[in-house]
């Protein structure tokens, strides 16, 4: 049951759910501010894909501990501490210290990324009735296109008037102001602690998710998503015209959200997620073949993130599907935010660095290699499964 408070639950949903639109805005303000930092710093473009995918290097090096050490210390108390400690980081970049300290600084807020992302779609779970619930949950799983789409919208009349420094002031403003809303309106109590497991148990835990057809299924599609997502958004913008750059690059993340609401429910009513998911990947891999015969428009890329919209929601409906109970699910969860930001920490770094040495053509080629995989993978992954039921 949801815990007792004065605070409507549709209110506490909503503050949650910003909290996690702050923790999108980790990735999205380097991204927008990629000019600014390429003057301050005078870095190469793999130094800058390094600049914003090295938050994801706490997640990855965690993994599946990560839930439980949010458990074992108390998700309201952890979620305070990355959204006041987020927003602190955030006032230091804003200063646009020396490299050194401001690549630290992307380390450190890597915790405040993996608190807020682990801690607040719990939270939501347990506070939302359960008539609210699957609405709040997808809600949640729209949470970085939306803080993606809402950095690129604003962060241009942001930097017009302050500079770079003035998107990540801002952000760190915006952490600190959900953050006081956590502390006022969340109730403590809302989930209970518990004790951190030894270590032997966590290799366990690892091994038991990741030999899993089952648990593994939605982390192995989740790595190859945040490969395309992040480094896309970020590297191709520059190559396009104005127009494109201007109004449709904002647009991107929307296309995501609209077809994960639209035709990915829809396709969900009647198909499997497995079957929706492999639907979703094809279309993407269509998209990026284009890219071999058609020039780089913005248009293109909208067909692609739309396709990327139905990936993210038939993923998020995998977990359950193919995991029933609450400990499946957990390592599935772990697995998927594992891979997640492993995919995050290399593929800006590793697009940059293509483009630099082959040009545009290297951008479409990682994409179809990212999809292609997926695609296998995940009939690898189902059959595996087919041969487990069969003995069974």
């Amino acid at each position: 049951m949801p815990p007792k408070t004065t605070t409507r639950p549709l209110i506490l949903i909503l503050i949650l759910w910003s909290a996690g639109l702050g923790a999108a805005m980790q990735f999205a303000k380097v991204t927008v501010s990629l000019d600014g930092l390429r003057t301050a710093y005078n870095g190469s473009d793999t130094v800058l894909g390094l600049m914003l995918s090295s938050i994801s290097f706490l997640g990855v090096l965690l993994g599946l501990v990560a839930g439980l050490l949010v458990a074992s210390y108390g998700f309201r108390r952890m979620l305070l501490w990355a959204l006041f400690g987020g927003g602190a980081l955030s006032a230091v970049q804003a200063f646009l210290p020396p490299i050194e300290i401001f690549m630290i600084g992307r380390l450190l807020e890597g915790m405040s990324h993996l608190g807020i992302v682990v801690a607040a779609p719990t939270l939501i779970a347990l506070i939302a009735p359960e008539s609210l619930r699957f609405l709040a949950m997808t809600l949640w799983s729209a949470f970085f296109a939306v803080g993606y789409a809402l950095t690129t919208a604003v962060a241009p009349w942001i930097i017009a008037s302050f500079g770079a420094s003035g998107v990540f002031a801002a952000h760190g403003i915006f952490m600190a102001v959900v953050g006081v809303l956590v502390l006022r309106y969340l109730p403590s109590g809302t989930a209970e602690r518990v004790p951190f497991p030894p270590f032997s148990a966590i290799i366990q835990r690892h091994w038991a998710a990741y030999r899993s057809p089952y648990q593994f299924a939605p982390g192995a599609v989740w790595l190859f998503y945040t490969c395309t997502f992040v480094s896309v958004i970020t590297v191709v913008p520059p190559l396009l015209t104005e127009f494109e750059r201007t109004v449709l690059v904002p647009l991107l993340p929307i296309a995501g959200i609209v077809s994960s609401f639209t035709i990915a429910a829809m396709l969900l009513r009647y198909l499997s997620a497995v079957r929706v998911l492999l639907i979703g990947l094809m279309s993407a891999l269509f998209f990026s073949l284009s890219g071999f015969v058609l020039p780089l428009s913005g248009w293109m890329l909208l067909g692609l993130f739309a396709s990327m919209g139905i990936i993210q929601s038939a993923a998020f409906a995998e977990l359950p599907e193919l995991n029933k109970t609450a400990n499946d699910q957990a390592l599935a969860n772990g697995a998927m935010s594992q891979m997640g930001n492993m995919g995050n920490l290399v593929s800006t770094p590793i697009m940059f660095a293509l483009f630099t040495a082959f040009g545009t053509w290297s951008i479409y080629g990682m994409l179809v290699v990212c999809f292609s995989a997926a695609i296998t993978v995940h009939v690898i992954l189902a059959g595996l499964r087919s041969k487990q039921s069969v003995l069974v």
